[in-house]
């Protein structure tokens, strides 16, 4: 499997050239009365497939309608589920209670579509090959949802923004500091997430 980045968005190509479709539903939050919105992907539907598209998705930042569309290339509006006659497979995520339910079409003949997963959204990313994402509390006890390697991108970024202003301001001394502490909480996050993968990330002294 190929994954190609086109503008900044996630285009997986199987190696073998097939196809599974699946169509991704998200629902709203209760209180905003909104309808459901729903994707169609003609191509990696299949559950390591989604994992991936999930992963885009939170590299943005969060798991959303308007994140994952812009994150996947290859997403389409489509009317909800049952719209699309070929899909395998269909994936309704609740954003706001962070699960999802996953529903697969075992024979094209019959009309059933059992359930293969309900759960969390995040073990379900995690439960498929793949880096995993882990979710990091800062000390003011907002959340953070991602990878190591899009931890280490953010960490990276930040540092970089506080010595280019360091550099560029040398007589704003608060917000240099300010700056600093930023970049230091991205470093806390980072190494928060490389703790919880001690097979990875941490190494025995000899």
């Amino acid at each position: 499997m190929q994954r190609l980045a086109s503008a900044g968005r996630l285009c997986l190509i199987h190696s073998n050239g097939m196809s599974t479709r699946a169509t991704y539903q998200f629902l709203p939050d209760r209180s905003e009365f909104k309808p459901n919105v729903t994707f169609y992907i003609h191509h990696d539907g299949y559950p390591e497939g989604a994992a991936d598209y999930f992963r885009a998705t939170i590299a943005r930042g969060s798991i959303g309608v308007d994140n994952f569309f812009r994150a996947n290339a290859r997403a389409e509006f489509t009317r909800d589920h049952e719209a699309h006659g070929d899909t395998e497979y269909r994936y309704t995520i609740n954003p706001g209670k962070g699960t999802i339910e996953v529903r697969t079409r075992p024979d094209f003949n019959e009309g059933e579509w059992p359930i293969s997963f309900y759960g969390k959204l995040i073990d379900f990313i995690n439960q498929q090959p793949g880096e995993m994402v882990h979710v990091i509390a800062n000390e003011f006890g907002h959340e953070h949802i991602g990878t190591v390697s899009q931890f280490l991108e953010k960490a990276m970024a930040s540092r970089k923004r506080a010595e280019d202003y360091a550099r560029e301001f040398p007589q704003f001394t608060g917000n240099i500091q300010g700056s600093h502490k930023e970049a230091d909480r991205w470093d806390s996050i980072l190494a928060q997430a490389q703790r919880a993968e001690p097979s990875r990330y941490v190494t025995t002294p000899v």
